[in-house]
């Protein structure tokens, strides 16, 4: 029963609402008298109110409900919108992502040797090898200078044109001051979806259409956070560097083994969701969460 809540309660509400205002009013015309004619007036014009508009707000809450049931309905029979289809596409991929680092993470924990791709594009050092090639959101975590040019000039002429010019001076520095304290507040910045490579010895990225790299032995700190699809990793001399996305749980998992090795991969905390219960399949994931 309360399943049908969300449609039964407008349905009564619709001929509540008009039989309310119905009776309000003639009672109101019954009772009478010129001591109270302003007081009557007022609920009159209130029992008309709801008589009239009651049933039309909740018609709109009816609709509205129906609306999502049908809606419902068709998700049940396969037919999805445009919306739907493209939002169960991006939680498959995130799905699949992180089925793909607990595969990744069980195998490492238990002796296997990580992935070996082959790369045509990009040369690699002598004994570097490539683990693995995707698409992840990169960003880079630092703060402006602040700095703004301050404008200042010289009015001559009427007063009001004087006070006129130099409120508008004050405003435009105002305003660029601002901008500039807001510019140097730290944050993730340059954000884009680039491809990332993981090798043995580095990461290697195409950022602003240029390939770069970031080499794992300037790392301080690296933080792995599959479940929320993420990875932060500190260099030395550089701002924070982020990955995240639908493949940033497999570059979790290749990053602690290159950066701690096999036993990393058992013990590291950001790593403990990829070992523990069942493998979870993708594909139920995806359409549990449609």
């Amino acid at each position: 029963m309360k399943h049908q809540l969300d449609w039964l309660v407008p349905l009564l509400l619709v001929p509540i609402s008009y039989m309310a205002g119905v009776l309000l009013h003639i009672w109101i015309d019954s009772a009478g008298g010129d001591d109270f004619a302003t007081l009557l007036l007022l609920f009159d014009l209130l029992a008309a109110l709801l008589a009239a508009v009651g049933p039309i707000i909740a018609g709109c809450f009816l609709v509205r409900a129906l609306y999502r049931r049908f809606r419902a309905w068709r998700r049940s029979k396969g037919h999805f919108t445009k919306a739907e289809r493209h939002r169960r596409d991006v939680e498959a991929g995130y799905a699949f992502g992180y089925h793909k680092a607990q595969v990744l993470a069980r195998g490492l924990a238990a002796g296997a040797a990580p992935p070996h791709i082959d790369l045509w594009n990009v040369p690699l050092f002598a004994g570097e090898v490539a683990y693995y090639q995707c698409n992840a959101t990169y960003a880079r975590y630092y703060g402006l200078d602040g700095s703004y040019t301050h404008v200042s000039g010289f009015y001559w002429g009427r007063p009001a044109f004087i006070l006129g010019g130099l409120a508008a001076q004050g405003l435009l520095n105002s305003s660029r001051r601002k901008a500039a304290a807001a510019a140097s507040m730290e944050c993730w910045r340059e954000q884009q979806f680039i491809p990332v490579i993981v090798t043995s010895h580095r990461f290697i990225c195409c950022v602003n259409g240029q390939w770069t790299s970031f080499d794992h032995g300037a790392v301080n700190a690296w933080y792995p956070e599959p479940d929320n699809s993420s990875l932060v990793l500190h260099y030395q001399g550089l701002p924070p560097v982020l990955f995240a996305g639908s493949e940033s749980p497999v570059l979790s998992v290749l990053t602690t083994y290159v950066l701690s090795g096999q036993n990393g991969v058992t013990i590291n905390p950001g790593l403990q969701s990829l070992h523990r219960g069942q493998l979870r399949e993708w594909e139920a994931v995806a359409s549990g969460r449609s």
